[in-house]
């Protein structure tokens, strides 16, 4: 366990230590049971199994169980404590590739511990957190699955309310992440990376129930890969610098909710390969049916250019989001007491690990989300 995650956990059995001094509040309690379809296109390379066994298409059927929760420890109005934590267990079972059926089992999960104090009219937090996932079996193409990995993260943030309503945020991000490489994949090992982030931001709230927010925001984050090799001998690993900025606004009007972004960020590094720059449009819509029936889509573009045409380039997963394209359509509806139902469609484009080579799926998928009342 790295340093970030030791400090991590021992900050939340702190926390539980100090527990009894406080009145506790237990909130955003959620079970979820899913089960989904879907179709995977892409005639790519077989680069997630020792063997080539890739397809033009697959089929996968999974099924998840997952839970969260957020436990408050302290809670007024000038300061406040509190844990988080989910889980998720899904089973897939893959079908259409050459060689065998695939059935990858994944477990992910986050921890999370944060605080937040008053001073003035200005706020400070800071926050320490542990996730992580970890996957059997996993397929090759087209059916992209991350692989496992740990990560521990922490950050600190300071924000400033002006005379005009106005918010002023300065934060700082920490993150260690370390990728589990089975042995016939070693290759990950690769993508261990450190990481640091800074981030300026300016926030405007107009109204409070039926308002709207605007907020544009500057980040800037320093990554190091130090098993990989720059091939520059007064710099021998790998340095990634990420420029990232863009524009948020939402509003509400009654049951209403819409939402919009736009983001640009460029990549740059002491090495070609994973240079790009790529701009993000997101629209959001929540709105009431009639039936007590409540709807939800999203519609979310993406568009990457590589600076250097490179080949053959391997990116570190999550890299690969930044690009995603995606619409999906959710109708949900309470069906009973503390019990929600929701059925979504969904659309996807997206670039694997490796640059160049995308994939597309198209879903389907039931869930129920069980809210104890507690």
């Amino acid at each position: 366990m790295t340093g970030l995650a030791r400090a991590a956990a021992l900050a939340t059995l702190a926390v539980g230590g100090a527990s009894g001094l406080h009145a506790q509040e237990l909130r955003d309690a959620v079970l979820r049971l899913e089960t989904s379809v879907g179709v995977y296109r892409g005639n790519l390379r077989a680069v997630n199994a020792p063997l080539s066994d890739s397809a033009e298409q697959a089929v996968a059927v999974a099924s998840e169980v997952g839970a969260r929760w957020t436990l408050d420890l302290i809670r007024s109005d000038r300061r406040g404590l509190s844990l988080f934590a989910n889980g998720d267990l899904r089973q897939i079972s893959a079908y259409g590739f050459v060689t065998r059926d695939y059935a990858p089992t994944e477990w992910s999960g986050r921890s999370e511990a944060s605080y937040w104090q008053q001073i003035g009219r200005s706020v400070l937090s800071f926050n320490l957190g542990v996730d992580g996932r970890s996957i059997w079996d996993r397929p090759p193409m087209p059916l992209f699955l991350q692989p496992g990995y740990l990560r521990s993260s922490g950050s600190t943030q300071i924000s400033f309310r002006t005379q005009r309503d106005v918010t002023l945020s300065v934060r700082l991000d920490l993150q260690d992440a370390n990728y589990g490489a089975p042995t016939y994949f070693s290759q990950l090992d690769l993508l261990d990376r450190r990481e640091v982030g800074t981030e300026v931001s300016l926030t405007k709230n107009n109204g409070t129930t039926d308002g709207s927010m605007f907020r544009l925001h500057m980040r800037y984050d320093h990554s190091e890969y130090r098993r990989q090799e720059s091939f520059y001998d007064d710099d021998p690993f790998r340095r990634d610098h990420s420029y990232r900025g863009g524009f948020l606004w939402q509003g509400n009007r009654g049951d209403i909710f819409l939402r919009g972004n736009i983001e640009g960020i460029a990549n740059r590094s002491n090495t070609r390969r994973p240079e790009y720059n790529a701009v993000l449009i997101e629209a959001y819509v929540q709105l009431p049916l009639p039936g007590e029936y409540s709807l939800q889509a999203l519609a979310k573009l993406a568009d990457k250019t590589y600076t250097h045409d490179t080949g053959f380039t391997r990116l570190v997963p999550g890299e690969e989001a930044d690009n995603r394209s995606e619409v999906w359509l959710g109708v949900s509806r309470q069906v009973a007491q503390s019990l929600d139902a929701r059925l979504q469609l969904e659309w996807a484009r997206a670039e694997t690990d490796f640059s160049g080579d995308y994939f597309s799926s198209f879903g389907i998928s039931i869930a129920l989300d069980y809210r104890p009342p507690w």
